[in-house]
């Protein structure tokens, strides 16, 4: 036919996720699980002419969701009923899509790549008369459409051997999805997150400028630069329910937020990394990125949420005939709390109190393959068995972690 190749598929998940809340010395334990079905199909064809390579496709995705929740007595094993994270009625989230990109190979040192993509979103969540009885909202069922089309445009140029430099502009869309426009969560007690109905898309602009050298064969150096400016950004803010701006929430007074839209926002930053070979048989690297966001205000620009603290990787890895290895530090930086956002989801409250502070964990890792067909893996995470928590997380990470692996060949 008029392609050169046609590639279709599908997928299909079943994910269940639960979680369970018992507060210290009660009876009852709260237990809410989500059980969603995503099923999903593509057709992508590709055409060669010259030095054009043109892709046509379409994708979708099609998400059910069933929440639910009941009370369970811990001690003689009775229920009643509960609050469910989500709507208790059907949720449903689906996604198609329309694409065409085009690259063009003008020469052997200077490449142009564009593409288009047309995007429908579908979503619905509907509240049963149990439900109500929770939260009296004021809708039974959340129902959107939403429609945009998203675009890239990029360049990328091989002045020198060893040497690429490629910059990208793009646009971006993101709609609502279940989890924005439906959830009632608390992420740490005395905060409760409640639907809105009303949320709209957000939009992206985005730009990145990469460098890439190789010096001798020996030495790479990689750095990438980005900025994305969002409209309409999608965050949390306080808001009020049936006239109050508190509620109970598992027994617990809490403040009300929900997911709004933020008007304009900005995240920059840049990464970079660097390997060196130091011999035949040993390297050095290292990787570290930085990011900084903001939503814009009509006065002082406030931290935007999910920003996570500079963060790397540093180490030497080293190889001789069948056996292998490497040693190397991961390392976050002090989050300061200026840098928080309070009213999102950043999780301040699981912290110290203060600013979240920066750690570093030393690891170790050898590989043995003295034969083709075999080989076993043995590490240790943590050497010093510090205890430290990633930003945004409600759980410390694991102490020192000892693991073995074998590798078999046939």
């Amino acid at each position: 036919g008029p392609f050169d190749m046609v590639s279709i598929g599908a997928n299909y998940q079943n994910i269940v996720e639960s979680r369970n809340n018992r507060g210290f010395g009660k009876t009852f334990r709260t237990e809410r699980t989500e059980r969603v079905h995503v099923i999903g199909v593509h057709v992508d064809m590709k055409k060669v002419i010259k030095q054009h390579d043109l892709n046509f496709g379409i994708d979708g995705q099609f998400n059910l969701l069933k929440s639910s929740a009941v009370g369970r007595n811990v001690n003689v094993d009775t229920t009643r009923a509960a609050d469910s994270r989500y709507p208790d009625g059907k949720n449903n989230m689906n996604y198609i899509a329309a694409y065409l990109t085009h690259t063009w190979k003008i020469s052997s040192k200077l490449i142009l790549n564009e593409g288009i993509r047309y995007n429908l979103v579908t979503m619905r969540s509907t509240l049963t008369e149990a439900s109500k009885d929770f939260y009296p909202l004021p809708y039974s069922e959340i129902k959107n459409v939403y429609n945009a089309v998203s675009g890239n445009l990029g360049i990328v140029g091989l002045p020198g051997k060893g040497f690429r430099v490629a910059a990208l502009f793009s646009t971006g869309f993101r709609a609502p999805n279940v989890d924005d426009m439906s959830k009632i969560f608390s992420s740490v007690p005395g905060s409760v997150v409640v639907p809105n109905s009303k949320l709209k898309p957000e939009y992206t602009i985005n730009g990145e400028v990469t460098i890439e050298k190789t010096f001798v064969g020996k030495l790479r150096l990689s750095a990438t630069g980005f900025y994305t400016y969002f409209i309409n950004a999608i965050t949390t803010d306080r808001a009020a329910y049936n006239g109050a701006d508190t509620i109970i929430y598992d027994g617990v007074a809490s403040s009300i937020t929900t997911m709004v839209n933020k008007g304009s926002a900005y995240t920059t930053g840049v990464t970079a990394s660097a390997e060196v070979d130091v011999t035949n048989w040993l390297s050095i690297f290292a990787s570290f990125t930085y990011t900084y966001g903001r939503i814009l205000t009509d006065s002082t620009p406030y931290p935007l949420d999910h920003i996570p603290p500079i963060y790397g990787r540093v180490g030497v890895k080293a190889g001789y005939k069948w056996v292998s290895g490497e040693f190397f530090t991961v390392f976050n930086g002090k989050k300061r709390k200026v840098d928080y956002n309070m009213l999102g989801e950043d999780n301040f409250g699981q912290g110290t109190g203060t600013d979240l502070p920066g750690w570093f964990t030393l690891n170790a890792r050898i590989s043995i393959k003295p034969v083709k067909w075999f080989g076993i893996d043995l590490g240790c995470d943590n050497l010093m068995d510090l205890r430290y928590r990633h930003f945004a997380s409600g759980i410390s990470a694991p102490g020192r972690n000892f693991f073995v692996k074998a590798r078999f060949n046939w």
